[in-house]
């Protein structure tokens, strides 16, 4: 990404700046070795350094994970990538300071404080104990303490063109001194082993910006261009190959990388052993034979063609080339020199491990990227001046900005400005200030965490964190659903501590260690506890021995005292709390209060305990027990004294009747038409009393429960036509219509016959009691399903009014005197009706209008179970034809 890349550059610099002297030491000679006038082998250029070795964004996904472990992750992979670092630089150091030491180019560097220093190769070469610092004398040998070989005057006074009038006359006279004694190489009088002009070439020699001078030496693998062409001429016409010098040889049998000489052809004349080995051959001599290139392949070129163009172009050069190295492949950095007369050297760096090293962090570098680009947490992060470098597609989201403008870098402060021309920032009152705030934090060298509330009404979690490499790191989280929860729960928290402190009854919640965990204030008023007791989360065991008055003599649900000791009711009651099973139950407290408790253990462990004051209620609900048994016994009194006068009255009624009808059969003597008159009066008044008592005595019967049923099955119309005789004269001096009606095909019904009888036939009298004369009433039969049918009544009277529906059901109710009925009856008939139909499991539906007829309907199941009060009359049982005298009721 070049986004990564140009970061880590920034960051490099920034690192460069911050290092000590030793790394400053060797940052110069990094910048030594890039001005340098050849490409020294291995080592890439400063431009392609900082993208080779971009920052690595290790540290950006910790930021993107929530919690300590995405932190750790990031202090992690952070100190991995700085170790990286280190070692790759140490390398790199290690490296040069190896190649310096062994490629046939060495420098000087006159500082601007008019000091020498050497480098590793001259060091090496000159045999000297340090790099420097060094003066004129000492590196000519005409002071002591210098190198024990000495450089040529002659040599350093044509590189210094800058010297100053000491330095020259310096140089002047020690030129003098060397021309005086004869040029080559000699030892002086002190032991100093002088270099003459021969062996060494000057190459270039660069001024610096901050007054420094550096001279590039190079020295010569053969004595000279001549050496090189008799050595070229002295080869056999059929092998066409030279020899290098002796010298050169040294040089090279001594360098641990491949190194080899061309000729102007691109033929190899010269390699060293490391050049045999790297390609499998027996010997250097083998190589020359055979013409052994180290890299030669048709898709990446070979190390000729890099000749070739060296040769070319006058400029030394340097490729990549991956080549097979003692049966593995090796990444390998070839050099190019051109030299004289045409010829080229080269030699070749083992750059596998950079290369390796550049792979993986190149991988780690995408891997982070993707990383953080699918992280659902908004990321960006900032430069050091202050520009857009990274953003992942969560960012994009929620700031709505285009990405095609964000790939551009833009400023912190543009990027705030489009901010809030999307309404993606909260609104301020002085965005100015608050913008100047928001770009301070690059100097800020601690975290600041805010809370934006948007004016969409999205809440977002602003993290600002000062990059560890510099920049800014911003994280968001959208948390406005979280603020929501959490309102909506302090909401219900609220709402259901309101509620709970309210409430009557006593409301305790218990821990798994039975500790007090929550109560209400009830809880506190029921027991008599202080609420800073309370408060402390005290055990349940502590709570029962400060209420141990409340519970000595304490009774059970069923009213009975308990004879148990005291400490054996605490363990019973602490077994019961941290059984952690429902239960409820009564208490009767010595005080006189009567508590309902209940024990509900909870999810999370803990119990749930409740008591509710229901001493009032108790004592109510004993007056109201007290007062129905009074009513109860009452009734029942009632009921038996109706039952014993019925009884008692029935014996003169029967004698009185007797008499009676002696007297109308005229066997004591003949009546006169008044007698029989009379004599029917009499008559029919005991009849009605009759009726009266029998009624009297099934009410009774029914409340006492006393009641049996005959079950038996029966047909249905048989029945209404029985109900329809029985009833047909009394109709008949009312001058009303009997109907019956009934599907032929409705079948039978179970039950018992005689009181089902007597139930219709008393819909029937009242029907006829309050129908007007010329009205009718129907006596018919539904079949509402297979399992019930309908029984019922109707007639054209004159209705009932809505108030006394509710009533005409009950015991002794007359009504209010309407039409023909009024002032008729004792109020029994009905209410036999509804006693003797609820008997057979049905119910009594009544339908009426004022002046619109009335109709009741029996709804009956067709068959009865057996049970309490029930048995089954004989099958082959008759119905029994009710005497005729009955329709006088």
């Amino acid at each position: 990404m070049p986004a990564l890349q140009q970061e880590g550059s920034a960051l490099d610099e920034t690192l460069r700046a911050k290092r000590g002297r030793g790394t400053r030491m060797a940052e110069g000679l990094f910048q030594i070795i890039e001005d340098a006038p050849v490409t020294i082998a291995g080592l890439p250029s400063a431009a392609a350094l900082p993208e080779d070795l971009a920052w690595l964004t290790m540290g950006w996904l910790g930021f993107g994970v929530l919690a300590l472990s995405g932190l750790a992750l990031f202090l992690f992979l952070a100190w991995r990538r700085e170790r990286m670092r280190r070692d790759l630089a140490e390398a790199r150091r290690d490296f040069f300071h190896r190649l310096m030491s062994e490629a046939p180019v060495g420098y000087l560097l006159r500082d601007p404080n008019g000091r020498y220093w050497l480098g590793p190769a001259l060091q090496c070469w000159l045999d000297a104990e340090r790099p420097g610092p060094w003066t004129l004398g000492h590196l000519l040998g005409t002071r002591r303490g210098g190198p024990a070989r000495a450089l040529s005057a002659d040599l350093l006074k044509a590189a210094l063109t800058d010297a100053s009038p000491q330095e020259e006359a310096f140089l002047t006279r020690a030129n003098e001194a060397e021309t005086s004694v004869g040029t080559g190489n000699h030892e002086t009088g002190d032991g100093i082993a002088r270099e003459g002009g021969g062996p060494w070439h000057n190459l270039d020699v660069q001024h610096r910006p901050d007054g420094s001078t550096i001279i590039w030496l190079c020295r010569r693998t053969m004595e000279n261009a001549e050496d090189i062409l008799t050595a070229e001429a002295a080869v056999p016409a059929a092998g066409g190959h030279a020899t290098a010098s002796l010298e050169w040889r040294d040089l090279a049998e001594a360098t641990p990388c491949p190194t080899w000489l061309r000729n102007e052809d691109g033929r190899l004349i010269a390699v060293n052993a490391a050049y045999a080995e790297a390609v499998e051959a027996d010997s250097p001599a083998d190589v020359l034979a055979r013409q052994i290139e180290l890299i030669s392949e048709a898709i990446s070129g070979s190390s000729r063609r890099l000749a070739r163009e060296v040769r070319e172009s006058g400029k030394a050069a340097a490729e990549r080339h991956f080549g097979v190295i003692g049966g593995e492949r090796r990444a390998l950095l070839l050099h190019e020199i051109p030299l004289s007369d045409g010829k080229t050297g080269g030699f070749a760096v083992d750059i596998t491990e950079a290369e390796d090293l550049r792979a993986e962090l190149a991988r780690l570098r995408d891997s982070h990227a993707e990383t953080l680009d699918r992280l659902s947490t908004p990321v960006a992060i900032f430069d050091a001046e202050q520009r857009l470098r990274f953003f992942n597609s969560a960012f994009v989201s929620l700031s709505r900005l285009d990405e095609d403008w964000l790939v551009e870098h833009p400023l912190h402060g543009e990027l705030l400005d489009r901010l809030r021309e999307r309404r993606r920032i909260p609104e301020q009152a002085d965005y100015q200030s608050w913008k100047r705030e928001q770009l301070a934090l690059h100097q800020s060298l601690e975290g600041v965490e805010e809370l934006w509330h948007l004016p969409d009404d999205t809440a977002l979690r602003v993290i600002a964190q000062p990059h560890p490499m510099g920049g800014l790191l911003w994280l968001c989280e959208d948390v406005t659903d979280r603020l929501a929860l959490e309102r909506s729960y302090n909401t219900l928290i609220a709402v259901q501590s309101e509620t709970l402190n309210r409430l009557h009854e006593a409301v305790a919640v218990y821990g798994a260690d039975a500790r007090l965990k929550l109560y209400n204030p009830a809880y506190a008023q029921t027991w008599g506890l202080n609420t800073d007791f309370l408060d402390g989360e005290p055990h349940f065991g502590e709570v029962l021995e400060l209420t141990r008055d409340l519970w000595g003599g304490a009774r059970a649900s069923d009213g009975k005292s308990s004879d148990e000791s005291w400490e054996s009711l605490k363990n019973r009651l602490l077994g019961q709390l941290t059984a952690r099973i429902a239960m409820s139950g009564r208490w009767h407290r010595p005080d006189g209060r009567v508590l309902d408790y209940a024990i509900v253990p909870l999810p999370d462990g803990r119990v749930l305990t409740t008591h509710v004051d229901v001493t009032d209620s108790v004592r109510i609900e004993a007056a109201l027990r007290e007062r129905n048994e009074a009513l109860q016994t009452a009734d029942r009194l009632k009921s038996e004294f109706v039952a014993n006068m019925s009884y008692e009255l029935r014996t003169p009624l029967n004698s009185i009747m007797g008499f009676a009808e002696l007297l109308g059969h005229e066997i004591s003597g003949t009546l006169n038409e008044r007698q029989r008159d009379y004599l029917s009066y009499v008559l029919k008044a005991a009849e009605q009393l009759k009726e009266l008592i029998d009624d009297i005595l099934d009410l009774a019967v029914i409340e006492a429960g006393a009641m049996e049923l005959n079950l038996e099955r029966f047909d249905i119309p048989r029945l209404l036509e029985a109900v329809r005789h029985m009833a047909q004269e009394t109709a008949r001096k009312a001058d009303i219509r009997l109907v019956v009606s009934a599907p032929k095909d409705i079948g039978e019904i179970e039950g018992d016959r005689r009181r089902l009888l007597q139930a219709i036939y008393n819909l029937v009298a009242n029907g006829i009691k309050f129908t007007p004369p010329g009205g009718t009433v129907t006596i018919f039969a539904e079949a509402k399903d297979k399992d019930h049918v309908i029984l019922g009544v109707s007639d054209t009277g004159v209705g009932i009014d809505e108030a006394e529906r509710a009533h005409v059901f009950d015991k002794f109710y007359r009504g209010h005197p309407r039409g023909r009925g009024k002032g008729k009856g004792v109020g029994l008939g009905l209410a036999l009706v509804r006693s003797f139909v609820e008997l057979h499991r049905g119910r009594v539906l009544l339908e009426s209008a004022p002046e619109g007829g009335t109709t009741v309907r029996c709804r009956l199941p067709r068959r009865q179970p057996m049970g309490e009060g029930k048995k089954r009359a004989p099958s082959d049982e008759r119905f029994e034809e009710v005497e005729t005298k009955r329709v006088a009721r």
